[in-house]
Formats: structure tokens, sequence, C-alpha cells
């Protein structure tokens, strides 16, 4: 499958190769944002691990799921 995707970007110019990569990254995100509203609905919680010493990463996303904009 790589080897197919290869022959089909090689020809791209350097930005539209670049503009394929945010165009993937985004379509990631938003099945990414859609598993976790999933996961939410059923009412679930879930503990959110972070590493020691950053823990106000894992505040600020507990603030955004608190504000709905996850």
């Amino acid at each position: 499958m790589l080897t197919e995707i290869e022959k089909q970007v090689a020809p791209l110019s350097r930005p539209e190769k670049w503009q394929l990569i945010r165009d993937v990254q985004e379509m990631l995100m938003r099945e990414e944002v859609s598993e976790l509203q999933h996961l939410s609905e059923s009412g679930d919680t879930y503990p959110l691990f972070t590493p020691v010493g950053l823990e106000e990463g894992a505040m600020k996303l507990q603030q955004y799921l608190n504000e709905g904009k996850l």
C-alpha cells in the first residue's frame, strides 16, 4: 500500500505534499474527536494520566472537554 501511495505522491510539488500532510492530519483529528465524543456519550469516565510535572496539559485538556471544545 505504501508503495502505491508513494507513486501517487512523488510527482506532487513540495507545497502539494505539505497540503496533503495537513489534510491527512485534519482527517485524523476529526476521527479522534469523533472517537472521544463517542466515548463521552456513554457517560463513562476515564482517568487521565500525565507525566509528572506536566499536569498543566492534562488540566487544559479537561477544561476543553468540559467546555465541549473537543
